[in-house]
């Protein structure tokens, strides 16, 4: 209490120490803490320092260890929710109990924690966010935008049923971009940049029309972050995090029920030919959404004023 009464007094630049690799090249976890440690200094006053170093603030992600003498925040991505992983969680539990203050990232992921793991801790919601690395494309085109990852519940190839049924339902050459390299073979109507560089995928995302994500549960996705600062509406189901990020800035495919109860396995989410169908009549919708997307709010140096704010709150 008294170290942190001082640092209230002085007025003092904060020192914050942050536990997790940083490369905004690689995108995800890694390109958001980059992001957010140079904007926490460039727009906060704030002076990063290394882990072993006095700190006011020490922040981790998903788990880690406290660290004496400073405030403990703890930045939780999501928990498992599969029968076979479910083990895992009771380190994020343990850690997150540890910490002085937790970050969600969306209130989903909060509740999804306290649902699963019977948990509760002193938290905020913030989403995440991205720096804008492309023009603002309102034009319209019949190419739509998805990510490359080809796990089971990422749902990659209902997706693509999805954009072969629409196709024929509207009479129009709808197009899907693959943002990455996908380990499937693509037909005709898709195209993919391969791995490219984190900094070139909102370029890649700013030719398209709007963006896909209907990742079964997911908290705050980086991809929709970065399709929504470029201007892209998205259309995402109805479970999870992303719902909440994207709003009325596109559509939300009820193809979805998920009672927060563990799934047995991965592959029960994949969609069936209903789920698909109903998504190939939203695919339909997407391409013709008659909204202007501007989403300042998700720019890096506006979610890093909501850090700040925390962290000198948290630290008074």
């Amino acid at each position: 209490m008294e170290r942190k009464k001082r640092f209230a007094d002085a007025g003092q630049i904060m020192k914050i120490s942050i536990d997790g690799e940083m490369d905004i090249d690689k995108g995800g976890r890694q390109g958001f803490l980059s992001m957010m440690a140079e904007s926490l200094c460039s727009h906060h006053g704030f002076r990063i320092v290394g882990k072993k170093d006095k700190s006011d603030i020490h922040l981790n992600s998903i788990s880690g260890n406290t660290k004496n003498g400073s405030v403990n925040v703890l930045r939780i991505d999501g928990i498992y929710y599969d029968s076979e992983r479910l083990a895992k969680n009771k380190s994020i539990v343990k850690s997150a109990k540890a910490h002085d203050h937790v970050i969600f990232q969306s209130n989903f992921s909060k509740v999804n924690f306290e649902k699963i793991t019977g948990a509760n801790v002193k938290s905020t919601i913030i989403f995440n966010g991205a720096k804008r690395l492309a023009s603002i494309n309102n034009g319209k085109n019949l190419l739509i935008g998805c990510s490359a990852k080809w796990r089971v519940n990422k749902r990659l190839e209902g997706i693509l049923e999805a954009i072969r049924i629409a196709r024929i339902s509207t009479g129009q050459d709808i197009k899907l971009k693959v943002i990455g390299q996908p380990d499937v073979n693509l037909p005709s109507y898709c195209i993919y940049t391969g791995q490219i560089s984190n900094t070139l995928v909102q370029r890649e995302l700013s030719e398209c029309c709007a963006f896909i994500h209907i990742c079964h549960i997911e908290s705050c996705p980086n991809s929709v972050i970065e399709a929504l600062l470029v201007g892209l509406p998205v259309l995402t189901n109805n479970i999870g995090g992303t719902q909440e990020i994207v709003g009325s800035d596109g559509i939300v495919s009820k193809i979805d029920h998920w009672d927060f109860k563990p799934i047995k396995n991965m592959d029960s989410t994949k969609l069936n030919r209903s789920q698909t169908e109903l998504l190939a009549h939203d695919v339909a919708s997407i391409i013709k959404f008659d909204k202007n997307v501007i989403r300042d709010d998700l720019l890096i140096r506006n979610i890093s004023s909501k850090y700040a704010a925390l962290f000198k709150e948290i630290a008074k």
